[in-house]
């Protein structure tokens, strides 16, 4: 009997502190910091803020060497990719300084370029380039505030989306090649 009264009290317990957490909204904030801290924590590990896209593959550029010297010129960007959203680099950009270090004494190859590209992508360093025949510290604050609108616009649209009838059938249910696979052992 007392068995029954103790298990009984804790379940009781273990309901009140659930109720506790989800009506203070403890829950919903507790996400909301673990969501931005993963977001911090990709950008710090070179990645998209979404983690899909490493932020050195998401352009192309080449080394070019003249004397002791050395240039990185932008061949390719993929637009909407993490440098393009932290730095808005652009094709044909000359990328002259990396934080307060000069590209061409530091830069002697594809590696070194790569390791202080997804250093300053990391660290939040800025870059100083050469566009158009005009010197550019990126990102501008032009370029920060349109990213900041469009992930301001995104979220507004997916907290706007239409949720599904509750009338609407459910997703028809197609199996996999694996599955077909699995399944087809078992008719034999």
């Amino acid at each position: 009997m007392r068995f029954g009264f103790g298990i009984l009290s804790v379940l009781i317990a273990m309901a009140l502190m659930l109720w506790l957490m989800v009506g203070t909204g403890y829950l919903k904030g507790v996400s909301h910091a673990n969501k931005q801290a993963n977001q911090q924590i990709n950008v710090i590990s070179g990645y998209s803020e979404d983690r899909k896209m490493l932020a050195t593959d998401s352009i192309h550029y080449k080394v070019v060497s003249s004397g002791s010297k050395s240039r990185l010129i932008i061949t390719a960007i993929y637009l909407t990719g993490p440098m393009d959203e932290k730095f808005g680099l652009r094709k044909d950009d000359q990328i002259l300084e990396i934080g307060p270090l000069d590209v061409g004494e530091l830069v002697t190859s594809r590696d070194d370029a790569t390791a202080y590209l997804h250093d300053a992508y990391a660290r939040g360093y800025t870059l100083t380039v050469m566009r158009n025949g005009q010197k550019i510290t990126l990102p501008t604050p032009q370029h920060v505030a349109e990213v900041e609108a469009k992930k301001k616009a995104a979220a507004l649209a997916a907290a706007t989306q239409p949720a599904l009838p509750a009338n609407a059938p459910p997703p028809k249910y197609e199996p996999g090649a694996l599955e077909k696979g699995i399944d087809s052992l078992w008719d034999k």
